[in-house]
């Protein structure tokens, strides 16, 4: 997002430490007229600035993070939950 200003508002960014939400919180970061609430499981972002809270949530449970979202413009979401079954034949 070189040279490109975001629109004002409110951003919820679910998977804030990934790699594609670091990039998101990086564009965002310090810029005026924008709040961002970055959502994470249990490794904080490495992007910090004045306009970024975050908030630790298990996107896996209903209604993990309602705080999170109330209020917001946008949401980014960069976070998937899966589970993954091995089946072994004998």
């Amino acid at each position: 997002m070189t040279g490109t200003i975001p629109p004002k508002g409110c951003y919820c960014v679910l998977g804030a430490s990934g790699l594609a939400g670091s990039h998101a919180l990086k564009a965002l970061c310090d810029v005026p007229g924008v709040e961002v609430r970055a959502v994470c499981h249990s490794r904080p972002p490495r992007i910090a600035g004045k306009n970024i809270q975050v908030f630790q949530a298990d996107l896996s449970v209903p209604y993990p993070c309602p705080e999170a979202f109330e209020g917001a413009d946008y949401a980014l979401i960069f976070a998937i939950t899966f589970s993954i079954f091995v089946v072994i034949q004998a």
